[in-house]
């Protein structure tokens, strides 16, 4: 029977991963000191939060439904009320944004670079957890240990949170209770569909759950495909708006794109979600709801491009974090579908939607 450094000779990379077994081992049936102890409380508090977000979507692929966990209303509300009000919280936010991880199962650099965007975050803390599963992390390690720690006192409040039922669901105005996050996907990341009322609801029906334009951006969301349609933007926040003097809007042929705070003041419709309808292509025009919805995002970071509808959306601050949504009209006319949504809107509203300055 060959001895270890015959094995460890013919596969150099398992002393290391034996090793950090052993150490693990060593941890689960030993005392274990302050670091350690953490770890073992956030791999516990992982199995409460996996359970919260496999319940709140049935999208397939745990980052996705972590992704679409973040994105719900309630849990950024509850992120920015724990970064004011959360000592503890806010630094081990504050921890994480200052160590970027490397996520060895997807072979990427996963960092914080906006505290106040809760799905940074939790990519950065399940990040850290599948390093910590996959043999990644090491007890003996005081920044591995560290990480973990600030992790686990992120996690923990959200899951002692949503654990209890009236936090997690939403109850209707029939009493009957139902998840403040939709189950199903067509677009792409996830939208809190309990925020909208039943008109808004209505009209975006048949839409896409959509994309933030900060998801947008990235390279890995391709958002629409290049067919004509229609597309909304949608105010995902429970809080209202903050407006801001000179918004990130390009200047196109010279014309600021700015307004005057007190005119977004005015324009804006306190009962509704839905801030603007736009549409792309159709019959005699050219564009597609990928091209329209890109140039969108590029007049949004100040591209001179020509994207003059919807500019008040970028003098919102956050505006990154503004959901896009989008329905391919394959049978029908881009223009008319697009009137149709704006005259139901203002039947029911008595004006336009906050960013759409025509009919």
């Amino acid at each position: 029977m060959p001895d270890a450094e015959e094995v460890f000779s013919e596969h150099p990379e398992a002393r290391h991963v034996l090793e950090l077994a052993h150490s693990w081992a060593r941890v689960a049936t030993g005392k274990q000191r302050a670091g350690q102890t953490e770890t073992l409380r956030f791999t516990a508090a992982w199995i409460g939060f996996n359970a919260l977000y496999s319940l709140a979507s049935a999208t397939q692929g745990e980052f996705d439904r972590i992704r679409s966990f973040s994105s719900r209303a309630d849990v950024e509300s509850l992120h920015e009320h724990l970064l004011r009000s959360n000592r503890k919280y806010s630094l081990a936010v504050e921890a994480l944004a200052l160590s970027p991880v490397f996520n060895h199962w997807r072979s990427e650099w996963v960092s914080i670079t906006n505290p106040g965007r809760m799905q940074q975050v939790l990519e950065v803390c399940y990040a850290i957890r599948g390093n910590l599963v996959h043999g990644h992390k090491s007890p003996e390690s005081e920044r591995d240990l560290h990480l973990v720690g600030a992790a686990y006192r992120v996690i923990l409040p959200l899951v002692i949170h949503f654990a209890k039922p009236l936090n997690f669901f939403r109850v209707a105005k029939d009493k009957r209770p139902r998840l403040g996050s939709v189950a199903g996907r067509r677009g792409g990341g996830s939208y809190a569909r309990s925020s909208l009322n039943e008109l808004d609801a209505a009209l975006l029906a048949e839409f896409s759950e959509g994309l933030t334009f900060a998801d947008l951006r990235e390279a890995r969301h391709r958002g629409p495909d290049a067919s004509p349609g229609v597309y909304a933007v949608v105010y995902p926040l429970r809080h209202g708006p903050k407006f801001l003097r000179v918004g990130t809007g390009g200047w196109h042929k010279g014309k600021d794109p700015n307004v005057s705070i007190d005119e977004l003041r005015k324009r804006w419709v306190p009962r509704s979600r839905i801030l603007y309808f736009g549409k792309a292509g159709g019959r005699g025009e050219s564009g597609t709801l990928h091209e329209r919805i890109k140039h969108f995002s590029q007049f949004g970071r100040g591209s001179k491009v020509s994207h003059w509808g919807g500019r008040l959306i970028w003098q919102i601050e956050r505006s990154e974090d503004l959901v896009v949504r989008w329905r391919p009209t394959p049978d029908d006319v881009p223009r008319r579908v697009e009137a149709g949504l704006l005259r139901r809107f203002e039947a029911r509203y008595g004006r336009l939607p906050f960013a759409s300055l025509s009919g």
